[in-house]
């Protein structure tokens, strides 16, 4: 079934999508992709949307995952396997688009990763942030290896109202700012976290992270889904100035305050295309954009473009890599804990030099084991 198709110019080519998955996410990707030019809705497994078909058995979702008629699967979850599904679409040479909550092992998405790149095929993960215009300034001022402005600490706050009916997941917001964390700043070396639980739940209602970087900046990650109103926020200090980006003001989403001997600097630096400034506060302009519109346009486009560098797959590597290793803090009381080494992970290209090797032993089984001889170290 074709839903919402946009009026294209004559020879130009469709990409046809289908969308997996249930509930309010899965009809937003339906119809975000309803909106993309060049995007071919061919059927999605959306229970309870008007017209639109109805596959939800395992056979159905078979048949999704194989159509001909589709290069590339939004996999919108919440849905039994998310993994499953994904390896079954790139198995059968589909172009797969996470867009549901990120719930994901670090072995999973390494699999999965190098299950696309031996096929060909795009791997991307839904990543709003990304695609928001005042986190893009942020990062071109504070992120990478040089950055405008050098960070000093950074920290997130999202919360949202306890809602079991919308499927929502300590787990999942935690990655999304982790994500955020990771773009900006890179991967961490260690972990301390804590979470919390009210007496009788099952899953964690809320969690505190603090990631480490050596001699680098600080980052804070509290999630909660305990509380009765919703917050996104994201606010970096750095160079004198403290950056905040918050999701739900509309009217200013990047907000720039200067310290008072930096604030001369900033009205200067003012371009009355980019910022309005206000006080001592610069307030980049940014026009309200569809996230989920932006990423199904990204995903349409590298397909119609046969661009299959625009994977972020290794981020979320070192995404599911920190938040194990958060759980892992949490299971001995809030220590920090060293990241693995993990191949994806920046600056660990090779396995660590082997240092100890422990053998031998006296007695019953043990005097039958081979002599273990240490080779390099």
């Amino acid at each position: 079934m074709i839903l919402g198709e946009p009026a294209l110019s004559a020879g130009a080519t469709m990409i046809g999508i289908s969308v997996i998955g249930e509930g309010p996410l899965a009809t937003a990707w339906a119809a975000s992709l309803g909106r993309v030019s060049g995007a071919r809705l061919l059927s999605d497994a959306a229970p309870g949307t008007e017209g639109r078909t109805q596959r939800t058995g395992p056979a159905d979702l078979a048949a999704l995952l194989e159509s001909p008629a589709a290069q590339g699967v939004v996999l919108a979850g919440p849905t039994p396997d998310l993994y499953a599904l994904a390896k079954h679409a790139l198995l059968a040479g589909k172009h797969v688009l996470h867009g549901g909550p990120f719930l994901l092992r670090t072995h999973q998405v390494a699999t999965l990763s190098d299950l696309a790149q031996r096929q060909g095929l795009l791997l991307a993960f839904r990543e709003d942030r990304a695609h928001h215009p005042a986190f893009a300034f942020l990062a071109r001022m504070v992120g990478g290896a040089h950055p405008f402005w050098p960070p000093v600490y950074a920290r997130s706050l999202r919360t949202m109202p306890p809602e079991p009916e919308a499927g929502h997941q300590v787990d999942a917001l935690a990655t999304a700012e982790i994500a955020a964390m990771v773009k900006l700043l890179g991967s961490p070396g260690a972990v301390a976290a804590v979470g919390c639980r009210r007496e009788g739940g099952r899953g964690l209602d809320a969690a505190f992270l603090t990631l480490f970087y050596g001699s680098g900046p600080i980052a804070q990650v509290t999630v909660s889904l305990a509380e009765a109103t919703p917050a996104a926020e994201l606010t970096v200090v750095a160079g004198g100035r403290t950056l905040t980006m918050d999701d739900f003001d509309l009217r200013a989403p990047l907000k720039v305050a200067a310290l008072p001997q930096e604030a001369g600097f900033s009205r200067r630096s003012a371009s009355p295309g980019l910022m309005q400034t206000a006080g001592e506060h610069l307030v980049p302009k940014a026009p309200v954009r569809d996230l989920v519109v932006e990423q199904a346009r990204a995903f349409v486009e590298a397909l119609a473009s046969k661009d299959l560098g625009g994977s972020n797959a290794s981020l979320w590597v070192q995404v599911a890599l920190v938040w194990e290793t958060a759980l892992e803090s949490m299971a001995q009381d809030g220590r920090p804990v060293t990241l693995p080494w993990w191949p994806s992970r920046p600056g660990h290209k090779k396995a660590p030099p082997l240092r100890v090797i422990e053998g031998g032993g006296s007695g019953g089984a043990a005097e039958q084991r081979p002599v273990l001889t240490l080779v390099k170290s």
